[in-house]
Order: structure tokens, then sequence, then C-alpha cells
């Protein structure tokens, strides 16, 4: 640790000056877009002072970056709109036995939190809902024309039975990360991929990526049907639909990459969700899959993603984020990241980790405050304007998906703008 950041020291020292002589000549190197001036300018300034065209540029130490992806590129988490993708259009690969199997996975047979009984006020857990859920699927299974029946996907969609099979799925998403954590919930959801090759991911996120052009962003409500109460109950739960792509952000991938930057992605996102979106021209992003990392599923010997154990998983979140850069890239630079982007809980221990990150840049969803990144959004907002600032917040409108040109932000439903919760 203390090697690297005294390279860090050294070659930051070696690119820092000199600062461009005249910030209005570099201005437009970013579209305007939506963002704040003030972080507009400071971007700029950062592309232009570390950048290929300015003098002290080294080829052999290049400055490079650091991402998150969802709710920092995307307004919405790719990975959950892809398993919503899933459920739309039953894109599963499971016999009945093995989606049972799959939704056990090392889940505790314990009750859910009070907040996931069903409408009756009666518990429920792992046991009752997978009974309910692949009772549905079982017979979606024999039904459907995509798996080993003859109706079609709009003919099955009139059953109850498909109305009870993806309420309660998605109920049993949100009762596990409610109560085992978002880990445990994010690797789960893996399991759902279970048999897909990466031809197969990038095919299903190509479609569903055209799916959420088109669909509206809203707060959906499922609930499952009275006439299949099972042994659950009946349940309801609200999701988010309606993912949008940042163009500021692309935009400024694109402007790194173009003057010398390397870009790198880290996010707990399976690793072929990230190469399907990321590493594909058709979406502009054009990062290296070498640049990217994410969860790595098992895989067999066809490299089909197999059932992975929620236990022991390599999985880059919270601080173990830190740990990856650590171990991946300032091993390989010898330095830090120049500039980092985040925006919530499992973002915060690398935003604070690496004192030599020039800028920090939080895309504003209005954290708790008394959370470590609530508190860098607030540093954020007091060093508004100064130039020598470490932290940058950049405000969006939740209800439209993307960003606006103020550090403040608007929460989906409402109408004013804030700086924070």
């Amino acid at each position: 640790m203390s090697t690297s950041c005294g390279s860090t020291e050294k070659i930051i020292n070696k690119i820092k000056k000199p600062k461009p002589a005249n910030l209005s000549q570099v201005i437009h190197i970013l579209k305007r877009g939506q963002w704040d001036a003030f972080n507009y300018s400071e971007l700029n300034r950062l592309i232009a002072t570390y950048g290929k065209d300015q003098a002290h540029y080294s080829a052999e130490q290049r400055p490079y970056v650091v991402m998150d992806v969802n709710q920092s590129l995307l307004s919405l988490d790719i990975a959950d709109i892809i398993f919503a993708y899933q459920l739309e259009q039953l894109r599963f690969n499971h016999r009945p036995e093995q989606l049972a199997q799959a939704l056990r996975q090392d889940i505790a047979i314990s009750n859910f939190s009070q907040q996931f009984n069903n409408q009756n006020g009666q518990a429920t857990n792992i046991e009752v809902l997978v009974h309910d859920i692949v009772e549905s699927y079982q017979w979606i299974y024999q039904q459907y024309q995509g798996f080993q029946g003859q109706q079609s996907l709009a003919q099955i969609k009139l059953n109850p039975h498909y109305e009870n099979f993806i309420s309660k799925m998605r109920f049993l998403y949100a009762a596990i990360a409610d109560r085992d954590g978002e880990q445990i919930a994010l690797l789960w959801r893996i399991n759902l991929l279970y048999g897909f090759h990466q031809d197969d991911i990038d095919e299903i996120l190509k479609q569903a990526m055209q799916w959420q052009k088109s669909a509206a962003i809203e707060q959906l409500t499922w609930t499952s049907p009275a006439s299949l109460s099972g042994q659950t109950g009946r349940v309801t739960i609200r999701w988010h639909n309606g993912l949008r792509v940042f163009a500021e952000m692309r935009d400024l991938i694109q402007s790194l990459q173009a003057h010398g930057f390397d870009v790198y992605i880290c996010d707990s996102v399976p690793i072929d969700i990230l190469k399907a979106l990321l590493s594909n021209p058709e979406f502009g992003f054009n990062i290296p899959e070498s640049n990217l990392i994410g969860i790595e599923p098992r895989r067999d010997q066809q490299q089909r993603i197999m059932l992975q154990s929620l236990h022991h998983a390599n999985l880059p979140y919270g601080k173990a984020k830190s740990q990856f850069i650590q171990k991946i890239l300032i091993a390989r630079y010898g330095y830090s990241p120049i500039l980092m982007v985040g925006n919530g809980l499992k973002d915060q221990d690398l935003l604070t980790d690496f004192p030599d990150t020039q800028k920090i840049l939080l895309i504003n969803w209005l954290r708790d405050p008394n959370s470590a990144i609530g508190r860098m959004a607030q540093l954020a907002f007091a060093q508004y304007g100064q130039e020598n600032g470490r932290y940058l917040l950049q405000g969006l409108d939740a209800n439209v998906g993307a960003f606006i040109a103020s550090p403040k932000s608007i929460r989906y439903g409402q109408s004013t703008r804030q700086a924070f919760q």
C-alpha cells in the first residue's frame, strides 16, 4: 500500500502541472448536455490537465478512472431489468425441479420480516413461496411453446399462473434482499441465469434495452391472484421500471478514452451482463472487456452459467470493491485512479479508500445523510464552486431518468429539487 501511495504522489506531481492556460479553450471537450455548470467545468479541466494533450502525458503512465454502473451510468439496475425482462418474456433455462433448487439455494428457511407478510398478515418464507412459484412454473412449462407446450406467450399471460409466477418471484427477491442483505440477493439472482452462455446474455440484454426504450418510468405494482393463493397467500410487490442511459456519462467515457484515459468499471453485476452492455459498440460505451470488473459466475465446460453458492463468492461490493481495485488496478498501474464515479452505499468505501484520487463524482440519489455517501454529498455541496474541491455532486430528475443542470435532485413522484434527503 505504501509503495502504491508513493508511486501515486510521484506520478501526480509529474502530470499535475501545468494547468490549462486558458480554460475557455478546453471547455467544450465534453458535450454540454445537462451537466451542472461547475461539474462541467471541473471535468473538462480534469481531462485537459491529465489528458494526452498536456506536455507531461505519458502513455506508459496513463491516467485511469473507475466507475460504477447502476445508477451512475444508468438510471436503474441493469441486472434487475434483465430479471424483469426474464419474467416478462419467460426467458429461463430451468426445468421445474432445477428452478426449485435455484430458488432455495443457500436461503434460510426462517420467516421473512413482517414487511413481507401476506395480505392477511401471515408470515412468508422460502418454502411456501417456492412451492407456489414452482407450481405455477410447472403449469407454464407444460403449456408455453417456449418450453414444452403449444400456447403463445400472449395466451400464457392470460392465465393466473403467469401472474402468480411473476409476482411471487419478484416478491421473493425483495424478501431475500430485505432479510439477508443485497449481496445475497444479487448472487441469488444470478441463479436465474442458469444455462445461459455469453451469446444468450448478449441477445437478452439487447432485447431488454429495446424494451426499456419505450417502457414508461413508473413504479409498478404486482399482486398475485386470489385464485392461486396457494401456501403463501396473496402478496403484493412494487418495483421501478423504465431504465435510461445517462447520455452525459456515456459522453464522459468517450471523451476520457479519446484523451488518453483508461476507463474501468467495477460493480456487483455479472460480468456477462457488463460485457453485453459496455463492450458492445451498439450502446456507445466501448469499454474493453478486460476493463470490466464484475461478478464471475461458475460455468460448465461449455461456458454456460451454473448454479452458484451464495457463500464465499468473490463479489465486488462495498469494501471488497476497494480490494478489487488494490489487487487489480493499483497492482497494475502503481497509483490510484484520477477520477472515481459512484452513487450509493456499496460505493462509499471505494470512494474514500484512495486519498490520491483527484476527483470523485457523486450521482445525487439523495442518500441517507448519516451514511458515508450522504456525508460525502454534503461535503460536495459545501465545496461547490471551489476549484480545489475534491467532490462533485451531479443532480438528476428520477421522474424522467435524466441529469439536470444542478447539484440538486428531484425524487420520483416529486417536483422540487433538494440537495439532501
